[in-house]
């Protein structure tokens, strides 16, 4: 999934909870977050950060 919501991704990921299916591997811009912010935001669903590219942060996800 990629996350480009200029300067609402925080929002986007907040609205994730108690969903019941969620992706696997997210790209996320961060220009308008922060790094930190969107890491802390995707930590509780499983996220690891893997690599960036630009403002774009490159995220996967153990499945349960």
């Amino acid at each position: 999934m990629v996350l480009d919501v200029e300067g609402h991704e925080l929002q986007v990921i907040e609205g994730m909870a108690n969903t019941k299916t969620i992706p696997d591997v997210m790209c996320v811009e961060f220009s308008f977050s922060g790094l930190d912010s969107i890491k802390a935001a995707l930590a509780p669903y499983g996220y690891t950060m893997d690599f960036i590219s630009a403002v774009n942060a490159f995220f996967s996800r153990k499945s349960a």
